[in-house]
């Protein structure tokens, strides 16, 4: 009979092959299911970002209306082309944004107040040489964000002017994220 302390040694010792074997069959697993990274290098890349990180770098972003849209635009432009417009850009993005505000809850006085934030980004990327079709034509991106109002006008104001820069942190991020899945699904263009 063995002593007690070598069982939890030899099950501790199980349980790490077993993972070091799930690690390596899902390494392998990955490889074969032709993975390939959307803004790192890829083997055999020459240019540093791989595919969606070079094609991103050539959008010019379009103005947007309003102020939410000036945010909005200026978010885009960190995440697509940090160093600045492109001189000569292969691509441009034009963004139509709307939004809408719900009342959602409210206190018996209606001094506290619950709303929702809706923001609706429309946008289109078209090439700007020979004056093809467009690549995403009319996609659209939604986000809802809450906020609570009460009866202060500088808390009210405050509040909805977090809830929209939150709307157009997360809008930016969904934008760029399926702009960067296009050009990674599609490296012809």
């Amino acid at each position: 009979m063995k002593p007690k302390i070598e069982q939890p040694v030899n099950a501790l010792r199980r349980r790490c092959v077993t993972v070091a074997a799930a690690l390596v069959f899902g390494s392998i697993a990955l490889a074969g299911c032709g993975f390939r990274p959307m803004y790192g290098e890829a083997a055999g890349a020459n240019t540093t970002g791989g595919i969606a990180g070079t094609k991103l770098a050539q959008i010019r972003i379009d103005p947007i209306a309003d102020r939410i849209g000036q945010e909005l635009h200026n978010r885009l432009r960190d995440r697509m082309n940090p160093s600045g417009q492109p001189d000569v850009a292969a691509y441009s993005l034009s963004v139509t944004l709307s939004q809408t505000e719900q009342e959602i809850a409210g206190d018996t006085d209606e001094n506290v107040r619950h709303k929702i934030l809706k923001v609706t980004a429309v946008y289109s990327l078209i090439p700007t040489k020979d004056d093809k079709q467009p690549l995403l034509n009319n996609t659209s991106s939604r986000i809802s964000v809450s906020f609570d109002t009460l009866d202060d006008p500088y808390n009210d104001i405050a509040t909805k002017e977090d809830a929209e820069r939150r709307a157009v942190e997360q809008l930016a991020d969904m934008i760029t994220t399926r702009i960067a899945v296009y050009f990674t699904s599609h490296p012809e263009i």
